[in-house]
């Protein structure tokens, strides 16, 4: 019998979650808190195998939460509920210790298998990353981006760019912000990486 510690800061949310786990065949709820500072006295009296825990608290937040409840046990494993998807807070769960990241309108079964996954060890690794953006090869550039991402690989200011190719600074910096949502990356310095690969890897 898996033992849950189930954390929300809003009763309806706590209280439907807290019932989905007693219903379902092999998980038990063992303590519910509507704060971090419960959550973290109820956890040391009942010492749970897995904490649901909300993402945002009153006095905390889910990331938080799982650190500090696993520096009291770190065999326990957290599942952050989050209302929202963002990526920052899958990365802070993630830095936190937490073995899955899942969303408030998670469904009732996706849920209750969550539970008896990380429950056996067995962490959601992949619900902690964030969602990688489509990318395409440099070759998928118009002809201009393409020649300015030749000069940028040959680490040249978006000065010098402007003046080699004839065109306004500011053209270059559009056209720098292009190459980079085309190809899936944040800074000119790994758009010049992404123009050194060979062409077929």
């Amino acid at each position: 019998m898996l033992a849950v510690l189930v954390l929300a800061d809003h009763d309806l949310v706590r209280r439907g979650v807290a019932d989905l786990i007693d219903a379902a065949t092999g998980l038990q709820v063992v303590a519910e808190a509507a704060t971090a500072r419960q959550a973290a006295a109820r956890a040391e009296v009942t010492r749970p195998d897995v904490a649901i825990i909300g993402y945002r608290l009153a006095d905390g937040d889910g990331p938080q939460v799982c650190r500090a409840l696993r520096a009291l046990d770190p065999h326990l494993q957290c599942i952050v509920l989050s209302a929202a998807d963002d990526d920052t807070a899958r990365a802070a769960s993630a830095a936190a210790g937490a073995a899955a990241f899942l969303l408030e309108d998670v469904a009732a079964g996706e849920l209750v298998e969550a539970v008896r996954r990380v429950g056996s060890g067995h962490p959601l690794s992949a619900t902690l990353r964030p969602a990688s953006p489509p990318t395409s090869p440099p070759e998928a550039l118009p002809r201009r981006q393409r020649e300015v991402l030749a000069l940028v690989a040959r680490g040249l200011s978006n000065r010098a760019i402007a003046t080699e190719l004839g065109v306004a600074e500011k053209t270059v910096k559009n056209h720098l912000t292009g190459i980079m949502r085309t190809l899936g990356v944040t800074s000119r310095t790994q758009a010049a990486l992404r123009a050194a690969q060979p062409e077929h890897e």
